[in-house]
């Protein structure tokens, strides 16, 4: 006799593939942001760490942008976790930008079992070891109780992103200099997209003025 999955997790992971398939490509408006200085922002991470346009200063910066019932997101995740582990401290800073509450995105990295997590847990993906930064503070209105989506844009609207996921590369001085939009389903296009980022990393550590 086949096992079924419980209702709540068939819910779940139906809401994750419809929002997902809903966002529309923004490669063109991310491109606009290319050799310049990143958008003046002041925002608080998870950890209660204040990140402005000094943050950006010293150290290569990679930006994720990415929402929980994305699945491209779910499909990045994985190869932006192992990068993180792989390219040193001293080079690298990672910093994830996410449209919900710190409470949502406490949720999706928790081990503990709730409607967040269990679409990490699906998708097979590790809590976020990098920098997270909640963008919302309230919950976005008139949104069907069980759905999932970003809950505002207030953060991810001054580096024009409008789709997801969004990943950009801000070398030590604080310039973008590399914006990827999306991610293949494709199981060889991660390591293909790890390596990109490598040179790319390399390339942007530039010395600091």
């Amino acid at each position: 006799m086949k096992k079924r999955l419980p209702v709540t997790l068939v819910v779940i992971i139906i809401l994750f593939l419809s929002v997902g398939s809903t966002m529309r490509n923004n490669s063109d408006d991310l491109h606009l942001l290319l050799n310049k200085k990143v958008p003046a922002l002041v925002a608080v991470a998870s950890n209660g760490q204040r990140i402005d346009t000094n943050y950006f200063k010293g150290k290569v910066t990679l930006i994720s942008f990415m929402f929980i019932g994305c699945p491209p997101c779910m499909k990045e995740a994985p190869a932006l976790n192992q990068l993180y582990n792989e390219v040193s401290s001293d080079t690298l800073q990672m910093l994830c930008i996410a449209p919900h509450t710190a409470t949502q995105m406490a949720d999706y990295n928790s081990d503990a079992t709730n409607r967040f997590s269990l679409i990490r847990k699906a998708n097979g993906v590790d809590p976020i070891p990098y920098l997270v930064v909640p963008e919302c503070t309230v919950l976005k209105e008139g949104r069907a109780p069980n759905m999932i989506g970003p809950e505002c844009n207030t953060l991810s609207s001054q580096f024009l992103v409008s789709g997801y996921p969004a990943t950009l590369l801000v070398d030590r001085r604080g310039i973008i200099r590399n914006v990827y939009q999306g991610f293949s389903p494709d199981p060889a296009y991660a390591a293909r997209f790890k390596a990109r980022l490598k040179v790319a990393i390399k390339n942007a550590y530039l010395p600091a003025d």
